[in-house]
Parts: structure tokens; C-alpha cells; sequence
């Protein structure tokens, strides 16, 4: 991490509890609002997807506006999302914003820097904590027209553009009344994550690992995403010059690809049945 004291340069930073209290599968996504120029950019509304993160608009010539992200003093490689980071991991956020801010960084740091520090073993007794939570998310529905109410308009249309009345609607059963919203979208869809960290440590060797289950199913009967990542590290003081830093983050990622027929729904006629 970088200290504020040291430079003189437009720094933004999150506590990791900030980010923690907030269920969603990229800590991205807890930023919005907690830090002056950033923004976070929804790219798509199925589980799992990954938000855009913009620092102080576009500031290059390039096609990627994404800020260089550092995970623990590594820079990671381009396009890399924070999915790959359990928030409850992360010790602070620190977002660097300007050129005097990012120019040790090179020119990878045009876009911003994110950088991540994620929680260590402290010193004293083993402390294991566990956290779990389930939600749902709800989409309020939008009121389609039914059968009667879409004859009535498309009459309406038809003596409007001089085509008589019922051009659009022969061989209409007279009993199909489909509710397409009712048929495709599920008004809820469940959200579950579990954390489970245990972390202490001696004046040699301190240690913290963590393991996380996130389950995020769509708004739709097919669709969703999951995820399980670990997290453990251990520092070693051989003596008061020398120190060792061990970290083993693996990570399963598996998911559905969730279709897009909102725009569908929407204008799908109700005389047609399922």
C-alpha cells in the first residue's frame, strides 16, 4: 500500500469493511459511491458478470479503459477481474487517480490504479470467524397488456394507418392469453455466500486463511454462477532483517451463460400461446 503522507496526488481509499458489508460476487461492485471520480459500470445483469471500472473518465487513446489492478504488491495481468478476490479478503482498497499518483507504475497505470490489499495473520490466538448469508433478488414486474388490450390497440393502429380493423389478429383462437413476463422471468432468484476464516500467530510465524462459497442463480430458469475460492498465507521472521511472505490463492469458477429475452418479453404479442 502507499502512504498518503508520501506523495502528493489524488488517492481514494475503502475499508475493507466497507466492501465486506455488501453481498455481490465482485467487490467491484461495493465501490459505487464510496469513491469521488470512480465509476462502476454494470456490463450485463446476469450473475457473475464483472462490472467496467472507469477512474476519472477515459483518459486514453487506447480501447481499454480498465485501471491496472494490484493484488498485495503484484500486478496482475490485463482484463483480470476482482471475481478473483472474496471481499471478505480484502483489508483496503486504495485507488491512485492521477499521473504523479500512478507514474511508478508505468504506462499499464494510464487507465488508474486499483490496488488490493487483502487480510494477514496477526499476532495472538487462533480467531476463527464464520459468516454466512441468503437473499434473493427481485424484479418488480412490468404490466403487459393482455390479450383483450392488445386487439383494442392494434385495431386502433390499423384503422389509424387505413388497413380496416383486424388485419393482425386472424386466426386468433379467442382464448389464448399468454403472460410472457410470467412464463420467462422468475420474480425472485436466490443469492448465497459463506466465509469461513480462522487466522493468529506468534512473533515467527503468523497465518490467516479463509475459504468462501458464492452461489448467485439468475432471474431466468437458466443461468447462474458459482464460485469457490481459498486464501492462505503465512509470514515467516527469521530475524529482525529478513522475513518470508507464503500465499496460495486457488480459485473455481463454473457458470451458465444467461440468456438475454427481456427485450423479448417485452413485445411479444399475448394472442400467440406457449
Amino acid at each position: 500500500s502507499i502512504k498518503k503522507d508520501k506523495i502528493t496526488s489524488s488517492i481514494s481509499s475503502v475499508k475493507g469493511e466497507d466492501i465486506a458489508s455488501q453481498i455481490a460476487s465482485n467487490p467491484a461492485e461495493a465501490l459505487q459511491g464510496r469513491a469521488a471520480g470512480v465509476q462502476v459500470l454494470s456490463s450485463g445483469g446476469g450473475p457473475g458478470a464483472s462490472p467496467q471500472i472507469v477512474i476519472r473518465g477515459i483518459v486514453t487513446g487506447g480501447n481499454s479503459t480498465s485501471p491496472l489492478l494490484v493484488i498485495d504488491g503484484i500486478m496482475q495481468p490485463n482484463g483480470t477481474s476482482l471475481n478473483a478476490i472474496n471481499a471478505q479478503d480484502i483489508e483496503s482498497f486504495q485507488i491512485l487517480k492521477d499521473a504523479a499518483a500512478t507514474a511508478i507504475y508505468g504506462s499499464r497505470a494510464s487507465n488508474g490504479v486499483i490496488i488490493v490489499t487483502t487480510k494477514r495473520g496477526k499476532l495472538g490466538k487462533a480467531v476463527v470467524s464464520v459468516d454466512m448469508n441468503y437473499g434473493v433478488q427481485k424484479w418488480d414486474k412490468v404490466k403487459l397488456a393482455d390479450a383483450d388490450e392488445y386487439i383494442q390497440v392494434m385495431n386502433a393502429r390499423s384503422q389509424n394507418d387505413g388497413l380496416g380493423d383486424n388485419p393482425v389478429v386472424d386466426g386468433y383462437d379467442g382464448v389464448s392469453n399468454t403472460d410472457w413476463w410470467n412464463e420467462v422471468v422468475n420474480d425472485y432468484a436466490p443469492v448465497f455466500n459463506g466465509n469461513v476464516r480462522v487466522s493468529g500467530g506468534s512473533e515467527e510465524i503468523k497465518y490467516s486463511g479463509s475459504m468462501n462459497i458464492f452461489d448467485q442463480q439468475s432471474n431466468y430458469d437458466k443461468g447462474w454462477y458459482q464460485r469457490i475460492i481459498g486464501r492462505f498465507n503465512v509470514d515467516f521472521k527469521i530475524s529482525d532483517k529478513i522475513s518470508l511472505r507464503q500465499d496460495i490463492s486457488p480459485r473455481i469458477t463454473k457458470w451458465e451463460n444467461t440468456p438475454s429475452p427481456l427485450s423479448s418479453v417485452l413485445s411479444a404479442d399475448p394472442l400467440t400461446p406457449v
